[in-house]
Order: structure tokens, then sequence, then C-alpha cells
């Protein structure tokens, strides 16, 4: 925010001039003391309104192309422009204390964006990296698009936006950067200049934290230099370790960093807002890399590698659709299509086509349907270049078909996939020099020195508490609380971000009025995410299953999303049971987390801690405790011996199924309460016994009949199911 002390010398009076001769000639700034009448977007306007001063990204752009052209050099930093430029043209020759004064009100409007910069940067720098955020360039190979009309992105720009006298002698309030930070509502732009001076500049901290902790990560974008260097991320991480507001942050103005360490302390406390800083930084520069374009894609995989994170390497590298062509099989295509191609001109008959890939393996029904798929243009032929193009989106497409199916975990895996992405590499232009990096690092892994090249690699580690995130989310889809549910993925989902095949951009936050379509498809959205998180597990196998299902069902219901009766899993309206529904009362939904706390507990009693409690389940202890509650209510408030049969029944009754099948309607011996076909009793009135070991056996390897033997009696959420004779009356 504060301008930095620098050395570089005053311009010559000269060069100003010329530079504003050139920003009137282009209309960039108004020349007030010509047209001191011209209407302009005041500055003298209270304090309240600044943060709502947007300036256009065209305005930044012609201004950085003006001073380029009046011979400014490319490392000028955006201080020297601001005290050196800026502020002599707007004070001295404009007699005006704030740029918005002097800028055309064509250039102004409300800010979407705010701009998070370190002074010691350079402006051109910057400036480029805004531009090329907002108006990329076509991708190689593909023709030139419209530029985009930058007099559309409007941004909080603090040189534009503060008046100059708080930078150079009043204090600027924290509660105004504050309140224009949550103004900008599609985020903040944070540039990473070469130097990673922000991260010494406390104010700069200061607006990452605001955006971060005020609206959400994936509104912090990263603007890394156009001309990234491969090992800069790595430097940004092992900086951003040691990052500590109070100890080695520096502000021109003293005051101005006493003031934001107390305005913090008093509001969320320094540790929080650094573990916020830290988190949500790290997430948003790591989102970035992954999805950003080659060179950044590459910078990120070489982090993973520097850092040994070989299971997120894995992750990445699986999920680019570009790894999935078959180039062995292509060449081999290829080679025989030259071959056939006796006349040299690059394209086959149908005949010689079919004959092609016959060759390769394939039917000659198969041939002749492939054949119809590459002929688009309805020729006579087809040239080996529509066919490349062919196989690679056929190959990516069902990529994407076999990809929610199985993951490889294997050593060997990860090595076909760096393999690959060389490969890649050195079919990229301009990624070339990048090469002999990678080429390094498949040496290093081929040698074994790093990892069992026969072994297979650990999950991602799983941030966040997933068995308790699991377990809420299953008894929120049951309860068709969808809402909730979608909001239990999201914060579980960003905090996994880099383990996704999504960036934390398509991650949004659910919204406080959407349709029953809009709800059903970020619903359906985010449990394919998470059945993809959860295949990297092995020991989540169930759960990904279970969730895979629903995922299955919400999909399909998008289409008849409309009709009120055709809005849940079951066809039916609502799925709560009468049950769930006497959970839901109360207030601030106490007795909701209390009926979740019994069924959970008595889930995890029975089938073991990692049982997710799948619908089935949630009917099966539903019903049991249903029915021991309608029992203790008709004795009067007084339990017997009924009662703990019934305790003991639901403990004991083993599925012969799959847990996740009990009360679905698949389970071959399901009972009426919903639970397994075993009764709970043998014939001779004995109890049956436990058919080996059981998902249920404590730490001890005591199984579960022996857990409810020593308690002799069911203990659900702390509560004993036989010795409580008024549960059933809470009020």
């Amino acid at each position: 925010m504060a301008p930095c002390v620098t050395g570089a010398p005053a311009l010559e009076g000269s060069v100003l001039a010329k530079i504003r001769q050139a920003l009137l000639a282009a209309n960039l700034i108004r020349d007030t003391k010509v047209n001191p009448d011209e209407p302009a977007c005041e500055c003298g306007s209270p304090e309240k309104e600044i943060p709502s001063r947007g300036v256009s990204l065209a305005w930044l752009k012609s201004f950085s192309e003006c001073l380029r052209l009046a011979g400014l050099p490319k490392d000028y930093t955006t201080a020297n422009v601001v005290t050196k430029v800026l502020q002599s043209l707007v004070r001295s020759a404009l007699k005006k204390n704030c740029a918005w004064e002097v800028i055309p009100a064509e250039h102004l409007g409300p800010p979407e964006h705010y701009l998070i910069h370190a002074w010691q940067g350079s402006f051109q720098d910057m400036v480029n990296q805004l531009v090329i955020k907002f108006d990329p360039p076509p991708p190689p190979n593909h023709p030139p698009q419209p530029p985009a009309t930058l007099k559309g992105f409007f941004l909080w720009v603090d040189f534009v936006s503060v008046p100059f006298n708080e930078f150079l002698g009043h204090h600027i309030d924290t509660a105004m950067i504050k309140q224009a930070v949550t103004t900008c509502q599609k985020g903040a732009l944070l540039i990473i200049d070469k130097g990673l001076a922000f991260l010494n500049r406390t104010w700069c901290l200061f607006e990452i934290f605001l955006t971060v902790y005020n609206l959400e990560v994936s509104k912090l974008h990263i603007l890394f230099p156009l001309d990234l260097d491969i090992q800069l991320p790595r430097q940004l991480e092992s900086q951003l370790r040691a990052v500590d507001l109070s100890l080695n942050s520096e502000c021109t103005k003293p005051e101005d960093k006493l003031r934001i360490i107390a305005d913090v302390k008093h509001s969320v406390g320094l540790k929080r807002m650094h573990e916020s800083l830290k988190g949500g930084m790290e997430k948003a520069a790591r989102a970035t890399l992954r999805w950003g374009n080659m060179m950044q894609l590459s910078a990120y995989c070489a982090l993973l590698l520097e850092g040994h994170e070989f299971s997120l390497l894995n992750c990445t590298l699986s999920s680019l659709p570009e790894l999935a062509v078959d180039e062995k099989m292509l060449n081999e295509i290829k080679e025989i299509f030259m071959v056939y191609d006796s006349d040299g001109s690059g394209e086959l008959d149908k005949v010689e086509f079919v004959a092609v890939l016959g060759v390769a393996g394939f039917s000659e029904a198969e041939a002749n349907d492939i054949f119809d798929q590459v002929n688009t243009d309805g020729g006579d032929g087809v040239g080996i270049e529509e066919f490349e193009s062919w196989w690679a989106e056929s190959q990516k497409t069902l990529w994407q078909g076999q990809r929610r199916q199985t993951v490889d975990t294997t050593v060997e895996g990860l090595m076909k996939l760096l393999d690959g992405y060389h490969l890649l590499l050195t079919r990229t232009g301009g990624m070339e020099e990048l090469s002999p990096y990678f080429q390094t690092w498949r040496d290093r892994l081929r040698s074994g020195s790093l990892l069992d090249l026969q072994g297979k690699l650990s999950p991602p580690t799983m941030r966040g508490d997933w068995r308790s995130t699991v377990d809420q989310l299953a008894w929120k889809l049951h309860n068709e609380d969808h809402k909730g549910a979608i909001k239990l993925m999201h914060t579980f989902l960003l905090e996994n971000a880099d383990a996704l095949d999504s960036s934390i951009g398509s991650i949004v936050s659910p919204k406080a009025e959407a349709s029953r379509k809009e709800i059903l498809i970020q619903l359906h959205a985010y449990l394919d995410l998470l059945v993809l998180l959860l295949r990297w597990h092995p020991s989540k196998a169930g759960q990904a299953k279970h969730f895979g299902r629903a995922a299955d069902q919400y999909k399909s219901l998008i289409s008849t999303a409309d009709d009120p009766l055709l809005g849940s899993p079951r066809g039916k309206g609502k799925l709560k049971s009468n049950f769930a529904k006497n959970g839901q009362k109360g207030k601030k939904g106490q007795k909701s987390w209390l009926t979740f706390d019994l069924i959970s507990s008595m889930v995890h009693l029975k089938y073991g801690e990692d049982q997710t409690i799948s619908q089935g389940l949630i009917q099966e202890a539903g019903s049991a405790l249903g029915r021991w509650m309608a029992a203790n209510r008709s004795k009067g408030g007084k339990p017997g011996r009924d009662v703990g049969d019934m305790s003991r029944d639901y403990l004991y009754n083993m599925s012969s199924t799959d847990p996740d099948e009990i009360g679905s309607g698949r389970s071959p011996g399901a009972r009426r309460a919903g639970a397994g076909g075993h009764s709970s009793k043998d014939t001779d009135g004995k109890l049956p016994p436990v058919r080996g070991s059981y998902p249920g056996s404590d730490k001890n390897g005591d199984t579960i009949r022996e857990q409810a033997s020593r308690r002799n009696n069911l203990m659900v959420g702390g509560v004993s199911m036989t010795r409580l004779p008024n549960v059933g009356r809470v009020r």
C-alpha cells in the first residue's frame, strides 16, 4: 500500500512533459487546468466511497505503454512510477490529490477484483501479468482470437483510488482496506514478482489474509511471472513457511504495521491469521500452477518431485488427458499408413484405410466405423493428420470413462506417466529446455534409490476429519439436506484440492438461492469429485462405492429435477423416516444432532469404525431404535427383558451381504426391519456363532459379541438403551 523508499533519481521535466502529452493524446487523463469545469468522479467524497473506486485494465495497459514509449526502463518499479511520475503529474501539473480525479469517466467503474502487489516489483511486468490473465494468447496451432475488451475489467488499485496524502502523511485505515477487499466479489489478484518481495510487505500479507478469511481460497487468484522459473514455486513455499507478520514483515510507515497487528490481534489473533494466510496462499498457488499453462504445470510437477510428493504427482499426471493417448499404437498405424500411401498424397481412400487398420489389429467393421468418424468432411479419403486428431480425442474419451472406475497406484504406473509427460514436453513448442530436468528425475527414480520399483505408492494425505465428514454426508443425503451436503463437501474438497481432478475455481460455495436442478447438478459434481478422491485410498473403497452409487442416482435425476415428485433417489419426495423427522425438531437442531450421534454410534458399534453409515444402515439402526422406543413407551417407561433382547438383537444380527446393501432391497435375507437374514438366536435358543473375523473387532481383537457381552447392554452416544427408561420421552 505505502510507497517504498527508492534510490531512483527524479525524472527530468522534459520526460514528464513528454509523458503528460502522451497521456493527454491517448485520453488517459483530463487536463483539469484547461477544462476545470469538465465533470469527473470527485475524490473529495467521503472516505467510505473509496472502496468502490475501480479503474479499467485498459487504462493500466495504455498508461504502461505510454511510459514505455517515453523511454522508462522495463524494470522501473511501481514505487517509482507512482512517486516520480503519477504523483508529479497529478499533484504538481494538474493540482489534484488523487489519480481518480484526473482519469476520464469511461475508464472508471465499480471494481470486481482487488489488486495485491509489492511496490518494489516492475510496473510493466505487473501490467503484463494482468493483461495475460484476462486476454491470454491462443494455444499453439490455434487461430488468433480478437483481443478482449479490457475496458470491461475494473480493478481496485491503491495508487489510483487512495489520495496521495494518505500514502505520504496520514495513516491508511485498515477498515477501509477490508471494505475494499470484500467489495470486490470476484476476489483478489496477487502479483508474484520475481524477487518475492510481497512476502516481506506487511500490507500485502494483510490483504492476502483478508481475501482468504473474508471470501475464500478460490477467490485468491495468483499471477506468476510470465517467464516463470521452474524453481520459483519451491522458493515461494520455503519463504512462505517463514512468514511472520510481527517479526519479519516491513512497512514504510511503522505506525501502519502496528495498527495492522493490533487489528489482527483483536479480531482473529496472529496464530489463526498466519494459519489462514499460509494455508490459503499455498493452496491457491498450487492450484494456479496445477491448472495453468504447460510451463506452470511443469513447475508444479517439479515442486512435487523436489518435495518427494510422489503420490500427488501420480494424481496430477493421471488426470492429464494428453497422457491417455496410446503413442505406441499411433506410431505403428502412422508407419503402416505411409506404406499404403503409395502416391504420397497424404490421404488414403476407404479401402486402403480399412486395410491399414486391419494390419494394426482392428476388425473390418471397426475400421469402417472409424473411417466414417474420421472423415468428417465427407471426402473420398482421410489424411494422417485427421486420423491423428481423431485418435487423440477418442483416447481421451475412453480415458474419461475409465477414470472413475480405477486408478493405478503402482510405482511402475507412475514411471509410465513420467515417460509420457517427458515425451509430451519434447513435442510441445518452447518446452524442450525442461526435458533434461525431467530426464534426470526419471533416471533417479529408475535407479530405485527413492522408490521400490515393484511396490505401490502410499495414498495422498487426506486432510480434515474424513470419517466424520463421510458419516455426516451420508446422514444429510439420507435426510435430503442437499444444501447441507454440498456445504459439507465444499469445505472438505477445498482442503484436499491438490488431489482432485478439478481446480479450486470450480469448487464454488453453494448459492443461497438455487433451483432444484442447480442443486442436483452441484451435488452430483461434488459427489463425483469425492469418489475420485476416495479411490486413491484402497482402505476407503467401500465409501467410494457407496457415494459412487449416490452420484449416479443424482445424475439420473437432473433431467427430471423440475418435477417435485421425482427429486430424490427413491422417486418419492422426501427420504426422511418418521424417526428422522422427530430428530429434526427442537431448537438449533439439538435433537437432530443427538439422533445423528445415536445412529452413527450404533452403526460403528456393530460394524466397526471404518464403516460408512449408508442409507441402509441408517434405516436398520433407526428401525431398531424406533422399535425399542415404542416398546419402552408401552411399558410406561419401565424397561422389560424384551427391550434388552431388542438391543442385543440389533448387535448380534449379522448380515450375510455387504453392510452397504442392508436395507437397500438387494439383500436376499433382508428382514422387515432392514437387518440381515440371520436371527439373533439359533433354533435351540443359543446365540449363533460369529462367522470368522468381522469389521467390528476392536483393537484387542474382541468381536462384536464379546464387546457387547462385557457391556450387557447397548451403549449408543454414551447412553445405555436398557438403563434409561425415559429416553423415548425426550422433549
